[in-house]
């Protein structure tokens, strides 16, 4: 099956970021590309959290790695996440803001393929 979007997930390492990690490295659909954390670059996700099963290791964010995406989850405490996002939109890639409430705005519609992601209610 093809992929419906190359993602990346920035701040892996916390809670909201280490869930939408997992849901995209295990969906048949998107290819997780990236995670990134700030404190814990170099280490792999499946480290932190077992549980979770993402082999990937979290890089330093760099906009260049986002550029390549087809979209980014954007998963920063509340009022961190502001530069970020800024930067997402300059380098054209579609974001996603999610917060431990898992309330989660987007940029700009994804793909047909990205819609069926939902936050639960």
């Amino acid at each position: 099956m093809a992929s419906a979007g190359e993602v990346v997930v920035v701040g892996a390492s916390g809670y909201a970021g280490a869930i939408a990690a997992r849901l995209l490295w295990s969906h048949p659909e998107f290819e997780l590309t990236a995670i990134t954390a700030r404190e814990d670059a170099g280490r792999s996700l499946d480290e932190i959290y077992p549980h979770h099963r993402v082999p990937l290791v979290l890089e330093e964010f760099d906009i260049d790695r986002l550029a390549g995406a087809d979209a980014a989850i954007v998963a920063y405490p509340h009022g961190t996440a502001a530069p970020v996002v800024a930067r997402c939109s300059n380098a054209s890639c579609a974001y996603s803001i999610c917060r431990r409430t898992f309330a989660c705005a987007t940029s700009r519609p994804m793909s047909a393929g990205m819609s069926r992601i939902r936050t639960p209610s």
